[in-house]
């Protein structure tokens, strides 16, 4: 998937030796480096045997099937055994730094590789430095950078801020992340606005608690007002007009899921959250269109319960791409699966960039994922036909999966 303003740098004589190098390698790469470099390191297993080992191989149900041959049709070819080389315990081998250029060669072609971010990780200039540094050693391309709901890290004229003083988070990230090549989109929750206490007293009427029938003490955003989908377009253009920002990345724009006190079904249509999605979509476009526009969504049922119907904003084509927060454990990784099928028969499937937890259980904060674990459910949404893959989150992942993800295509 080829997004808008994606790619800063130019190709270049490196880039051109690079896939050359590529190709070289798929026809005997391994071959010539055992017999010129003479090197007898612990591994040069394939992508292939990493992945099959990790439990994918050929069990992969329906149009995923065959998966170690699809590696090789889908032109990964070899590179380092995570489990067996140095990958883990945060070494790179000889045969990983000789495979690098193959692999920086490979990643030219995969849209989207994000992360998102926390706004503790920048809470001084220091700290987002390091998180920065973080990013780029893991490959990443796009950084998801959170900047609040009700109040904001950033320095606005509509919501409260965190940083009052010269200190600009947002500012500061932008500038040393396209220093480093990176991209940035500001990370924002609406839905949770009313979280914020002095937010909700300020517009008590956009809150889904001044409904007959809404118990008092739940507190969402009203999307279904026409005043609250122009709060939420103001709050997109103040960012992109303030702010050299790459994208706008919302999040939590959708109702509450049902629970045993409440059914938003039971008060709102299907209908609003595609509107105001729709309605900020069409007010970006026309002040700023080099900029994208990105979700992270519900993953299953395209949202339907949270009245989200993301599927809507695929088809209208208001929507750059959504990213599916698929927060699985690896022992649901059938369930992965099934949604990647689920995905596929959507219009603008190329739109779908699969979010992934580098944790096994996100709601209980969790063990963090073995880079065997987390690879086979990114070669699951890959050979499912999915280009690219955003990953939750920066201040959860191990120097082992970041190592990794540095390695991988």
């Amino acid at each position: 998937m080829e997004v808008k303003g994606l790619n800063r740098r130019k190709p270049c004589l490196l880039w051109y030796l690079t896939i050359i190098l590529l190709i070289f390698a798929s026809l005997g790469g391994y071959a010539f480096q055992r017999k010129w470099f003479g090197f007898q390191g612990k591994s040069y297993a394939s992508y292939e045997s990493a992945v099959h080992r990790t439990g994918i191989g050929d069990e992969l149900p329906g149009t995923l099937a065959g998966g170690r041959h699809a590696l090789k049709e889908n032109g990964i070819g070899p590179s380092c055994d995570l489990h067996a080389s140095g990958v883990q315990s945060g070494a790179l081998e000889l045969n990983q730094v000789l495979y690098l250029p193959i692999v920086m060669a490979v990643r030219e072609t995969r849209a989207t590789r994000a992360i998102w971010v926390q706004g503790r990780a920048v809470s001084s200039r220091a700290e987002a430095d390091q998180m920065l540094d973080r990013v780029v050693q893991g490959g990443f391309n796009t950084v998801l950078l959170w900047v609040g709901y009700g109040k904001v890290i950033y320095h606005s004229d509509i919501l409260d801020t965190y940083y009052p003083g010269s200190y600009d988070p947002l500012a500061y990230v932008i500038e040393q992340a396209h220093a480093r090549e990176l991209q940035v989109q500001a990370w924002w929750q609406p839905g949770r606005v009313m979280d914020y206490i002095p937010f909700r007293n300020s517009h008590p009427d956009w809150d889904i608690a001044a409904i007959d029938g809404i118990p008092n003490d739940i507190h969402w955003l009203n999307f279904s007002l026409p005043e609250v989908k122009q709060f939420v377009g103001d709050v997109v253009l103040e960012i992109v007009q303030k702010y050299d920002v790459d994208g706008v990345h919302l999040d939590v724009v959708r109702f509450l899921g049902p629970t045993s006190a409440l059914d938003c079904r039971d008060f709102f249509g299907p209908d609003e959250v595609p509107n105001t999605v729709q309605s900020v979509y069409q007010r970006l476009q026309a002040v700023a269109p080099n900029v994208q526009l990105t979700a992270a969504v519900i993953s299953t049922k395209l949202g339907s319960s949270h009245l989200q119907h993301w599927d809507a904003w695929l088809a209208g084509g208001y929507i750059d791409y959504v990213m599916p927060m698929a927060y699985l454990s690896p022992s649901d990784n059938d369930k992965l699966e099934e949604l990647v099928r689920e995905w596929r028969n959507l219009s603008r499937f190329e739109a779908v960039v699969p979010g992934l937890s580098v944790v096994i259980d996100v709601a209980d904060g969790g063990i963090p994922k073995t880079p065997g674990q987390l690879i086979a459910q990114l070669e699951i949404c890959r050979l499912g036909g999915l280009a690219g893959f955003s990953i939750f989150d920066e201040g959860k992942i191990t120097n082992e999966l970041v190592n990794a993800l540095a390695l991988y295509p």
